[in-house]
């Protein structure tokens, strides 16, 4: 825990980073949902600005383990219904 960086209390609001973009940010629909109250919103925003780099937007950016270390795995998932 001493490594994560830090959260604050009363967040500001959003600034673009290098790969978390605001048109990214909204395809994931964290600031549209009222389930969480602005302000935790907006801490979930900077955990995931603080984590952007981890994040992939398409196959290029996906890493991947070695496969002669790891066997890949394939997970069942079935289609969301709204």
């Amino acid at each position: 825990m001493k490594t994560l960086p830090d959260v604050p209390l009363y967040p500001p609001d959003f600034t673009p980073g290098t790969h978390l973009t605001k048109e990214r940010l909204d395809e994931l629909e964290v600031m549209e949902d009222d389930f969480l109250w602005l302000e935790d919103r907006k801490i979930a925003v900077v955990v995931l600005k603080n984590n952007e780099m981890r994040l992939a937007w398409n196959e290029l950016e996906k890493g991947r383990f070695c496969n002669d270390y790891f066997t890949p795995v394939i997970m069942t998932v079935v289609n969301h219904i709204s």
